[in-house]
């Protein structure tokens, strides 16, 4: 794994919701994307256990499983002896960020269940950074929603996102009409006939050379 000399193993994740997208239970969606030294490690598109009553509050939500699963990975590479520098969490809502920032009691944060305080408790700790990015660079955002064409192709180009090849195809006549194309099968058609006619007639005349051939000696 390669890594900087000065400052180890970088580690950038980023995490984005997509707020009451379900439309029975208007349940929030959770995305995150976690890079090592810019390659893609480890991702998640799921949908929250919880309704959240806010973007503010699904995108708090998000980054908090987001931030389990990058602190799980810091202690994993730092396990295998490498130097790591402290992860960088990439959210794109200015309220998450400064409910996640805040050192005082907040009626916000108060309204987010215990369990995802965990993401507040390691930011205070110094464990992770958290930092505000702009909505179009919010990588995660490919996990949680359809995006328009020029975008997503920003983010597939950056996370290294590859298509599968295509399965390969029968082959089929160089025409586009209906009209050629039919004309193309019943020329094939043809050469077809054409060829079992030929090699008929040599069969036959085969079986005739050989019966001639036959009697000639039986009469001798």
């Amino acid at each position: 794994m390669p890594s900087n000399k000065e400052t180890g193993v970088t580690v950038n994740a980023y995490s984005d919701a997509d707020y009451a997208n379900d439309q029975t239970t208007r349940k929030s969606s959770t995305g995150m994307l976690t890079m090592v030294n810019g390659a893609p490690v480890q991702w998640l598109a799921k949908q929250q256990p919880v309704v959240a009553k806010s973007t503010c509050e699904a995108e708090y939500i998000a980054a908090a499983e987001a931030a389990t699963l990058t602190t799980w990975l810091q202690k994993l590479i730092t396990e295998m002896g490498i130097t790591i520098a402290r992860p960088t969490m990439h959210i794109d809502n200015t309220a998450a960020v400064q409910t996640a920032n805040s050192t005082g009691a907040t009626r916000r944060r108060k309204c987010i269940d215990v369990r995802y305080h965990y993401l507040y408790d390691i930011v205070q700790k110094g464990e992770i950074t958290i930092r505000r990015i702009p909505t179009t660079e919010q990588y995660a955002d490919i996990l949680t929603k359809p995006l328009k064409a020029m975008l997503y192709k920003r983010h597939q180009t950056h996370i290294q996102l590859r298509l599968p090849p295509p399965y390969p195809t029968t082959t089929r006549a160089p025409h586009h009409s209906r009209q050629e194309e039919c004309g193309y099968i019943q020329k094939n058609k043809s050469d077809a006939r054409t060829e079992c006619a030929r090699r008929t007639v040599q069969h036959n005349s085969g079986y005739i050379q050989t019966t001639v051939q036959h009697t000639t000696v039986n009469k001798t």
